[in-house]
């Protein structure tokens, strides 16, 4: 008889099955993932709010700059406004960059502006009023003719790479403990049926809200990823309006001057400005640019008859592929 309450006893101590052990580890795992899932799931409301006033603001920087624009509506803009200049044309083309670290071809569209203009300051006007944003487009140069009224204004879209990346926000998903068919039964008394329903009852409620709480995880890696869309385009934009400013000042004294103009534009991180002469047109540059500190920068050695000097931009916002 007391061989037979012992063997009772043993079989009803709850918890002393392999199996209960088990469950009951199981049941604490899924009850943590339970308690992710519900916090995502009550995140989402804000998550998607604020996910929607990024990409918002986002999308209203890209579009008002232009930068999405297709290079038709580009194109005919800039014709609109050569069109005004009776000696004005445009020509569109591809301008190749570099080259990526995988060895892939970086370019973009160039539009090269030709007219003619006698006058230093007329001309950069007529530069001011095509080079106007919306569109936002790189002076990457502005030339003159050494002889006659003809010059030449490169300007180019900025390379896409620079603002989206291929990255695609996906969900996060939730951590999903060994489900407990795996775990064998075993003979007993220890409410390891209990333990089996308690968890499907906890993996009923996780799957009432995992959509949501997937769909919160995407939103809170898209978000910040419409954010960092804006941040470039916008510091796109300011090294643009940067280096403009830069450009006319220095215009503005060359043409007080009366200095050989040659050129001017901006070569990432600097603006580059030439003049026709020698020492003596170098050191009449120099001393022009003296306000700019220094920013003022020498430059590789410039074709003979050719000065050249170079200002840093502090705000530059390089051609180059990113990634998230």
């Amino acid at each position: 008889m007391n061989k037979i309450i012992l063997s009772l006893a043993l079989l009803t101590a709850c918890g002393q099955t392999d199996e209960c052990r088990r469950l009951a580890e199981l049941q604490k795992a899924w009850d943590k993932t339970r308690v992710t899932a519900e916090e995502r799931a009550a995140n989402l409301p804000r998550v998607k709010e604020r996910a929607a006033k990024l990409e918002d603001a986002s999308r209203k920087l890209m579009d008002d700059t232009w930068l999405e624009a297709d290079d038709q509506r580009v194109h005919a803009e800039l014709l609109k406004r050569v069109s005004a200049i009776p000696t004005g044309t445009v020509a569109k083309s591809q301008a190749m960059l570099g080259s990526t670290d995988e060895g892939d071809s970086i370019t973009t569209t160039e539009f090269m502006i030709t007219f003619e203009e006698k006058d230093l300051a007329k001309a950069w006007d007529k530069v001011v009023a095509i080079g106007q944003v919306p569109p936002l487009l790189t002076l990457s140069a502005v030339i003159k003719a050494e002889k006659g009224a003809a010059w030449g204004v490169r300007m180019q879209r900025f390379v896409q790479g620079n603002f989206r990346s291929p990255f695609k926000p996906g969900r996060v998903p939730l951590d999903k403990p060994d489900d407990p068919s795996t775990v064998p039964t075993q003979m007993g008394f220890c409410g390891a049926g209990d333990l089996r329903q308690k968890i499907v009852a906890i993996q009923s409620k996780i799957g009432s809200v995992e959509a949501d709480a997937d769909q919160a995880t995407i939103l809170m890696a898209s978000g910040p990823t419409a954010e960092g869309v804006r941040r470039r385009a916008e510091k796109a934009l300011k090294t643009e309006r940067e280096s403009r400013e830069i450009m006319t000042r220095v215009i503005d004294g060359i043409a007080k001057q009366k200095l050989p103009f040659k050129a001017i534009g901006f070569e990432d991180p600097a603006i580059v400005v030439e003049l026709w002469g020698g020492p003596k047109e170098l050191k009449a540059l120099e001393t022009l640019l003296l306000p700019f500190g220094d920013r003022v920068k020498p430059t590789e050695l410039a074709a003979p008859g050719v000065v050249r000097r170079q200002i840093m931009v502090t705000n530059t916002a390089k051609k180059e592929v990113h990634e998230e």
